[in-house]
């Protein structure tokens, strides 16, 4: 497995200058508890700076880089996503209305709401209460105090009332309207607001450290009271540190600054590729009707086209800032609503806006225009590139253009190749110019197979050295190739290229590092053990096959597919699995190998955490049904329409199947009506169409490894080829 190059790759990120002494002065000049900013530049973090201490009294911390902070209605831009990414699925619509999606689970529901779509919520015209009644935010207090939910009862008194204007004719902020929207995509996928956040943003996105509510642990700050005097009075972590828990959905989402700059990332147009580009567009263009302000969703956007954002709980102030045009985006945030907080924030987001985008437009040569380039076409003729014979030629002058000094892939290792899950603005020109798809997966270039990072840079060294360039990649349907010629001498300077993921970034910054061969991890950035959301495992014949996996497993690079064969000397067995997570939780280290021989040492480094009941029982583990045997001509119809003679649909978490008979060829190969498939051989199932390679691979004979998601269980079959 690639842990050395992963290591390598962490020793050289480079960390984000610190803006700790631009922030200083500031915070103290306006007397505020705590300050932090981060730039955003390319993707990534290019300046970080917290400054200040977790409570204004003697009380305080100091505040450590990787403190977290609440996002109030900032929170609004990160729901308006998720919708986004639910609507290029196909499970709702902009124009997918209140009553149609929620009128079967509330039936008291007033009709006006049927008029109330989902672009409206999220544009704040759809008529929704701009207050809850202080009753009600009373109720739900109460509510969530004696531990229940009580969102449901929110959702039902907002839709007993008519909307307080006709949906469509009139603008006004309510914070009501993304709870609703937020219960729309509830209703459509079966999952709680929450647990989609962190499906569909946070795990992505690497938002490890983000959560819900106001940030919980010791060494984050606390929000901030005004009182007489302008004195500010810290807020312990109770209910009072929060608005109710069924708001979340609009302003209670709290994270570190470096895991919010990823999903600035994504909205500067440099972060992985969640979003169509057409869904992006829309959740960026202002609302067109007369008397409302130029608001998006969740944004608010300039004339320019700059996104702007500013939110608070009345504890805590959050800002953000992002210009997609110059892919540059600043965020800032302070622990406290009191005296002139909200102006001095609001103002150093705006100059540090300013100088960025000056700085990212004097670096703007050919690389940052190729952002404006949207199609093959339009690249070759930026960068000279013909074609002839079905070969692109590639005038070699111009790779110091095509291959900018760093380039970032956010790679996930398959079984056939690496999957280029998205890639960062800067290796736009090269992928634009031969057409490689987003999503695809390139399984070999220069005639060899790639397999680990250094493949990955063998592409890089070829395109400099040598005359032709072969290429190849799957996109799930379709065998893609390209011929690449290369034309005239090398350019005297080279870039230096480096390949990396964000995940090894990431690891980086939270304190992960190497030494002496063995890996030394703070366990604090293994906590989300304490989630009881567990990784899915297959057994096999060699140890232990990762399917589905999730922190704190992500930080020893183990992804989906690698299979674990040893633990500290043993075979690692499916009743080992518990003793696996307890000596990450909770051990002073621990040894495995994979089933390649490669062998990972880790030291642990902290208190140890308490270790939930589902991994103790070893809750994970994927239960194995039978073995399938299918005739060649039973794969062929895994190339139909109706692959294996069954309707498929894509929901979230893979493809489900319905309408299987009793006798049917899928339910002798052990498959239910309701299934849904994830996984097959560890890798992700997303679309139907992917069955094709599934049955590719099937006619070689298998076997294959299916995981399914049956109900509340996880069950595998196994496929093979009858001989």
């Amino acid at each position: 497995m690639p842990l050395l190059f992963a290591l390598i790759a962490a020793v050289h990120a480079a960390r984000p200058d610190d803006l700790s002494p631009r922030l200083e002065p500031e915070r103290a000049a306006g007397g505020l508890p705590a300050l932090g900013a981060v730039v955003v530049r390319d993707g990534k973090p290019a300046a970080l700076g917290v400054v200040g201490r977790t409570r204004a009294n003697r009380d305080g911390r100091e505040l450590p880089r990787n403190a977290r902070w609440h996002l109030g209605e900032d929170t609004e831009a990160l729901t308006a996503t998720l919708l986004g990414i639910l609507v290029d699925r196909g499970l709702l619509d902009w124009e997918s209305t209140v009553g149609e999606v929620l009128g079967q689970a509330w039936p008291g529901a007033d009709p006006g709401w049927d008029e109330a779509t989902l672009e409206q919520l999220l544009h704040h015209s759809a008529g929704a209460p701009e207050l809850i009644p202080a009753g009600l935010m009373l109720r739900l207090y109460s509510l969530e105090e004696r531990g229940r939910d009580a969102r449901p009862l929110l959702i039902e008194r907002l839709l007993a009332e008519p909307p307080e204007s006709r949906p469509g004719t009139r603008w006004a902020h309510s914070s009501a309207g993304y709870v609703l929207a937020a219960a729309m995509a509830e209703q459509r996928t079966g999952q709680s607001w929450e647990d989609l956040v962190r499906q569909e943003l946070f795990e992505p996105l690497l938002m490890s450290r983000s959560g819900f509510g106001p940030p919980v642990q010791g060494k984050d700050p606390r929000g901030h009271r005004c009182r007489r005097g302008g004195r500010q009075l810290p807020v312990d972590i109770s209910g009072a540190a929060d608005l109710p828990a069924a708001l979340a959905p609009a302003e209670g989402i709290h994270t570190p600054l470096d895991d919010w700059s990823r999903f600035a990332a994504l909205h500067a147009g440099d972060g992985p590729w969640l979003l169509s580009p057409e869904t992006l567009e829309r959740l960026h263009t202002p609302i067109d009707l007369e008397g409302a302000p130029p608001y998006a969703a969740g944004w608010l956007v300039a004339r320019d086209g700059t996104l702007t954002l500013s939110g608070s709980n009345g504890l805590w102030y959050a800002s953000a800032w992002v210009a997609p045009g110059d892919g540059v985006a600043v965020l800032v945030t302070t622990n406290t609503d009191c005296g002139g907080a909200e102006a001095l924030v609001d103002r150093l987001g705006g100059e540090l806006l300013s100088e960025q985008r000056a700085v990212a437009r004097r670096a703007a040569g050919r690389e940052r225009r190729a952002m404006a380039l949207r199609s093959p076409a339009e690249a070759r003729a930026e960068y000279g590139i013909t074609e002839e014979g079905g070969a692109l030629i590639i005038p070699r002058s111009e790779l110091p253009a095509l291959l900018p000094e760093l380039l970032v892939f956010y790679p996930r290792r398959s079984d056939v190749g690496w999957e280029l899950l998205g890639y960062s603005t800067d290796l736009w020109p090269l992928w634009l110019a031969i057409d490689l798809p987003k999503g695809a997966i390139l399984t070999r270039v220069g005639g060899l197979p790639v397999r680990e990072e250094a493949d990955l840079e063998r592409l890089e060294e070829l395109l400099y050295s040598a005359d032709t360039v072969e290429l190849e990649a799957t996109d799930g349907e379709e065998l893609l190739r390209w011929t690449l010629h290369m034309l005239g001498e090398a350019p005297a300077q080279r870039p230096r290229v480096s390949i990396s993921s964000n995940m090894r970034e990431l690891a980086l910054e939270l304190g992960v590092r190497w030494e002496d061969g063995t890996l030394h991890i703070p366990r604090e950035v293994l906590a989300e053990l304490r989630d009881g959301r567990p990784d899915r495992w297959h057994s096999g014949g060699e140890g232990l096959s990762i399917c589905a996996a999730r922190a704190p497993l992500h930080y020893l690079d183990l992804r989906d597919g690698v299979t674990l064969t040893q633990l500290d000397g043993e075979p690692l067995s499916p009743e080992r699995l518990p003793e696996l997570y307890r000596a990450l939780a909770s051990g002073d280290g621990l040894s495995l190998i994979d089933s390649d021989g490669h062998r990972i040492e880790v030291v642990l480094e902290g208190p140890p955490l308490d270790v939930p009941p589902g991994w103790a029982a070893g809750q994970g583990l994927i239960s194995p049904l039978d073995t399938a045997l299918w005739m060649p001509e039973e794969i062929d119809t895994l190339d139909t329409p109706a692959p294996g003679g069954a309707l498929w649909q894509e929901v979230l978490d893979g493809l489900q199947v319905t309408g299987l008979r009793s006798g049917s060829l899928l339910d002798r190969a052990g498959l239910e009506d309701g299934d849904v498939l994830t996984h097959y051989d560890g890798r992700p199932l997303r679309s139907v169409g992917e069955l094709s390679a599934l049955a590719a691979e099937l006619r070689l004979g298998g076997p294959i490894t299916l995981s399914i998601q049956r109900g509340d269980r996880w069950v595998s079959v196994t496929w093979q080829r009858a001989l």
